[in-house]
Order: structure tokens, then C-alpha cells, then sequence
């Protein structure tokens, strides 16, 4: 039946959370890790320069997200509670804003079309939208019919759901994201929590008890009918009766896998269209608690995170993968009177063990991207944030995901 029980692939928070309980229910397991670190697409460490630790990748949960909570209790991490803004500044229609996000005449227009995102949120929900689901956000917000200011509004939320280009995402994400955290103002508030010690301090706790293996690449998953052959770049192989795979949806083409994947994972495979930019500044001059939203310079969203004892400020912020990213421009298409001191980022676009960001549907395609499309293939199962039932593309999913292909191994002997 193989060297061990079950070989987990991927040491995000899906793969940490099935290794934990497949060692707890007294498995042999390892688990297997390109980079070398935990923690996936989540990544604390010291901003450049400070000595003062920034979430680079992921970074929050959220009111109701139970499972990340019932997690950090268990390994004794605390919470980092996020206020609500102090202040918000927008920047539509080229101008800075420091109270309404849009010109008075079109708060009509703006409240017209929240109503809309609401019902369609709903339909989003459970799944009665129809074909608007596959639709790009850019298309949604121009059949809404809003003026400038207004979409350049709407357009900068996207950012912060969507996570790529709104030609290029479909609006069923954004539309479920709404509906389940509280609507598009919600989304200031439920962007509420973090791990005070870091996401990484988490991951290194969780894997703790576990085996685990940093720097092994797996480039080919053979399940052979009575164990599955697990082949790393390296030149290593290991083998097991059952392995799960928790890797980003946009490495799995890079994988080989035998036999093929049925088609319906396959189709789905790769298509996670997710391309956001988290950019953190350093910067004087912005007044902490600020939040900062609208048509930027690269950056769409920009909230000023805390204050630093010399009076300096962490801020950061977040757009969408595309050439010529200036943070000096980025900072001061919205804070002008700022100073740049330095800034840091991770790519985790161009990152081969990550090749994009959370999970958003591509345009037309708006089923692929979905838990069902990934079942049990043979000895084979699959979970990640990106494939969630519950929570896709948070942690609180991945955990969830992780917990139930750990059941699915222990049930299959």
C-alpha cells in the first residue's frame, strides 16, 4: 500500500490542516512543500528596512469565519482586531474626495445601483443569476448605467473581491462576496481580524507534530490502483495509499498526473483568474485608520494600517497585476501630501507556486471554478481555498477544505 498512509501535497493552510488531522487520527503522513516555508499565499515577514512584520499575502478573516477562530484558540495565537476606518478619502472621476464618494448629483444614481448589487448578490447566493454570473465586471458596471464618478466607485470595491483586472473577472464572485459579508459597505467592516503573531507563526504551529518536508517540488502523481506514486522534482519518490492535493487551482496544469485528470477537473484547472497586487508603503503624511478608494495610479484600495513610533505610517494596498507599477505614483494618486519612504511586495503572479491570487472566476466561464469539478479522482483528492463548498478563497475555506479530504483519507482506509 505504499511507504505511508497518505502523502498531502501543498503546505498552504488546506494541505496543514489535513496533514494535523491525519497525524492526529495516528496516520503516517508527510507533507510536501515546494517553497521553503508554510503558510501558502499567506506570508508574514519583516518589511524591508523596519524590522517590523507585514502580512505580504493574506491577511484577514472575518466576523462568522469560525473555523480560523476554533484554529488560532487551539495553538494558543491571539487576534489582531482591525477598527473601522477613521477617515476615507475617494478619488473619482479625477477628483480627491474627503466626504462623499461621488458628486451629490449622483448619489441617486450610486443608491440605484447598490440596490441592484444587493438583489443580484442574492441571486448570486443561490445560484438563480443566471448568465449575468459569467459576466465581467467591467460589463456589469457598464449595464448598470452610472456615471463616471459612480463606476469609478463600484470599480475599486471590485479590487478587493475581485482581485484582477475587471475585464477579466467574472462578477459572480464579487456578487457572492457581497451577499455573504454584509454588502459593498460591509466589506470595510468585515475585513476585521488577523493573528496577532502573523499568519506564518500559525502555519509553523500547526505543522509543529507534522512531517514535513520544505523544497520538494512534486512534478508527477502516479496512483498505480493499489497506491499512488508521488515523484518530486529533486528526483525523490515517495509512495502511499492515498495523497491530497492542496495546491493553488493555477499549478495544477504543472503537475502531471496519471491517469489524466477527468475532464471536468481539468477544464477547471488553471483557471483561477485572480491577479491582485498587494503593495505595502512606508510612508509620513497619511493620518492612520485612512482608507482610500477610487481610480488610482496601479492601486484601487489603500488603507493606512498603523501607526509606527516615529510618527511614520504602514499603509497598504491593492490592484491588479499590470506592467509599470510606480508605488510613488500608486501612494500619491490618493495621498499627494504623503512621503514615500520605501515600499515592499511579493509577486505572487509570477510566484511558480502560486501563479496568481485568490480565487475569481475567468469571464464566460463561470462554473469551472467551482468545488464540483473537483471530486475524489481514484486515490487522489483535492482541497484549497480556491475549491472550497464553504468560504473559497479565505483561509476559513481552506481549513474547512483541508478538514474534509482528511475525513475522505480516513474513510478510504
Amino acid at each position: 500500500m505504499g511507504d505511508l498512509d497518505c502523502i498531502v501535497v501543498g503546505g498552504g493552510f488546506a494541505g496543514l490542516r489535513a496533514a494535523r488531522d491525519l497525524h492526529d487520527a495516528g496516520r503516517r503522513v508527510a507533507l510536501l512543500e515546494a517553497r521553503d516555508r508554510l503558510g501558502g499565499r499567506t506570508w508574514t515577514r519583516p518589511f524591508a528596512g523596519t524590522g517590523a512584520n507585514v502580512e505580504i499575502g493574506g491577511a484577514w478573516f472575518t466576523p462568522g469565519q469560525d473555523e480560523v477562530v476554533r484554529e488560532l484558540d487551539r495553538y494558543g495565537v491571539g487576534t489582531r482586531t482591525y477598527p473601522a476606518p477613521s477617515r476615507v478619502r475617494w478619488h473619482t472621476d479625477g477628483v480627491l474626495r474627503d466626504g462623499l464618494p461621488v458628486p451629490f448629483d449622483e448619489i441617486g444614481a450610486l443608491e440605484r445601483a447598490l440596490v441592484t448589487i444587493a438583489g443580484d448578490g442574492a441571486r448570486a447566493r443561490v445560484g438563480t443569476l443566471g448568465p449575468v454570473a459569467s459576466q465581467s465586471c467591467a460589463d456589469y458596471i457598464v449595464a448598470l448605467d452610472v456615471p463616471r464618478a459612480t463606476a469609478e466607485f463600484l470599480a475599486a470595491w471590485w479590487v478587493m473581491i475581485g482581485g484582477t483586472d475587471p475585464a477579466r473577472g467574472a462578477i459572480i464572485d464579487a456578487l457572492q462576496a457581497i451577499a455573504s459579508h454584509g454588502g459593498v459597505t460591509g466589506l470595510i467592516t468585515a475585513l476585521r481580524y488577523a493573528p496577532a503573531e502573523g499568519w506564518s507563526e500559525f502555519a509553523r504551529r500547526m505543522g509543529a507534530d507534522v512531517d514535513v518536508r520544505l523544497g520538494v517540488p512534486v512534478a508527477r502523481i502516479v496512483d498505480a490502483g493499489g497506491s499512488v506514486r508521488v515523484e518530486c522534482a529533486g528526483g525523490t519518490v515517495l509512495t502511499a495509499a492515498r495523497v491530497v492535493v492542496a495546491l493553488p487551482v493555477n499549478v495544477l496544469p504543472h503537475v502531471a498526473f496519471e491517469p489524466p485528470l477527468p475532464t471536468a477537473t481539468a477544464e477547471a484547472a488553471g483557471t483561477n483568474a485572480g491577479r491582485s497586487v498587494k503593495l505595502w508603503f512606508h510612508a509620513r503624511g497619511i493620518p492612520p485608520g485612512s482608507l482610500a478608494a477610487g481610480r488610482g495610479a496601479g492601486v484601487s484600495w489603500l488603507y493606512a494600517d498603523r501607526l509606527l513610533a516615529d510618527g511614520s505610517v504602514f499603509a497598504l494596498g491593492f490592484g491588479w497585476d499590470a506592467p509599470g507599477l510606480d508605488p510613488a505614483a500608486a501612494l500619491h494618486a490618493f495621498w499627494p501630501e504623503a512621503e514615500l519612504l520605501a515600499s515592499d511586495w511579493h509577486d505572487w503572479n509570477g510566484d511558480p507556486f502560486s501563479l496568481g491570487t485568490w480565487a475569481t472566476a475567468t469571464v464566460g466561464k463561470a462554473d469551472l471554478l467551482v468545488h464540483d469539478r473537483f471530486p475524489p479522482h481514484g486515490r487522489i483528492a483535492f482541497a484549497g481555498a480556491d475549491i472550497a463548498p464553504h468560504e473559497a478563497g479565505w483561509i476559513e475555506g481552506a481549513l474547512l477544505s483541508g478538514a474534509a479530504a482528511a475525513r475522505w483519507a480516513l474513510a478510504a482506509g
